[in-house]
């Protein structure tokens, strides 16, 4: 009974400090008096990025390490095109990269490929003779590499690839030779971690 008696009183004290009136009509509140008319002010942000950045699309190109691709990230304009796709990968990893074990087939190998195109969303690339006087593993990792790159940041199905203006077979991830164009089927299995 005490204890009902303490927690009514306790009730009615937090009831009343909380400025809830107790009784059960409502009242009229006087009139607001404004002391002082606020300033307008301007609030800025703070942001990091500079309108060059603002401007830049975030890309993944693929890189070999271990004898597997791995994905990397790369900024580079709203507009690139596929040849800057390609480029990415002739001027290979980045500083902090290379501690990484991670390198590109075609660093500073612009000579491997001869020339770019796109029809009918399929990339169509020209490979140079030099590039058969690869080691056969050497080839699929770069194959790989053109291919995943181009697929995953371009609209196209896949990329063919020629020489002489002909399509040629080319090794998939297993060495078995494919003549339809490669997709991100074709070298998903070189992905590593």
């Amino acid at each position: 009974m005490i204890r009902r008696f303490i927690a009514a009183i306790t009730l009615a004290c937090v009831v009343t400090s909380c400025g809830i009136p107790t009784d059960n009509s409502a009242r009229v509140l006087p009139p607001v008096t404004v002391i002082a008319n606020p300033t307008p002010t301007t609030v800025t942000t703070q942001n990091n990025l500079s309108p060059k950045q603002l401007d830049n699309k975030a890309i993944v190109i693929f890189m070999i390490r271990d004898g597997g691709l791995v994905g990397r990230g790369r900024l580079t304009s709203q507009n690139f095109s596929d040849s800057d796709l390609l480029q990415f990968l002739v001027d290979g990893p980045v500083p902090t990269e290379v501690s990484l074990t991670i390198r590109s087939g075609l660093t500073q190998r612009p000579d491997l490929f001869n020339n770019l195109g796109i029809e009918n969303y399929i990339a169509q690339i020209e490979l140079s003779a030099d590039f058969t006087e690869l080691p056969a593993t050497e080839q699929v990792l770069i194959l790989g590499q053109i291919t995943l790159t181009l697929v995953g940041n371009l609209r196209i199905d896949g990329v063919t690839f020629l020489q002489g203006g002909d399509v040629i077979a080319v090794p998939n991830a297993n060495l078995e030779p494919v003549t339809t164009p490669a997709q991100r089927s074709t070298y998903a299995a070189l992905l590593v971690r």
